[in-house]
């Protein structure tokens, strides 16, 4: 289970108050923690959050079709990929490196 917490940015003296949610993306669950003004600013917010985590499912999510990841991983040659997938996939190795092959995004668990 992920916990994402967000914040609302707004007046020090407006009255807040704790929203929560539970969404599900990527095969897990997410509960979302949100402090805001209202269930509708919080509600925003959370989809707000939830459209950042289906494009990274649509980018890295090795089970999701549509993924460069998934394309990748099914390549018999090399392959076009974005800038910023390129960008996390030289991130991921400098870490796998780095910790003297702990950190390995080829492991599934």
């Amino acid at each position: 289970m992920i916990i994402l917490v967000l914040l609302g940015l707004t007046s020090c003296n407006s009255r807040q108050e704790v929203f929560h949610f539970t969404r599900f993306a990527m095969d897990t669950v997410i509960d979302y923690t949100i402090l805001a003004e209202s269930h509708e600013t919080a509600q925003q917010m959370m989809l707000s959050a939830q459209d950042e985590m289906d494009r990274i499912s649509d980018l890295l999510w090795e089970e999701n079709p549509k993924s460069e990841i998934y394309r990748f991983n099914l390549a018999k040659d090399s392959i076009h990929t974005t800038e910023e997938v390129y960008q996390l996939l030289e991130r991921a190795k400098q870490y796998y490196k780095d910790t003297q092959t702990i950190f390995d995004i080829s492991i599934k668990a």
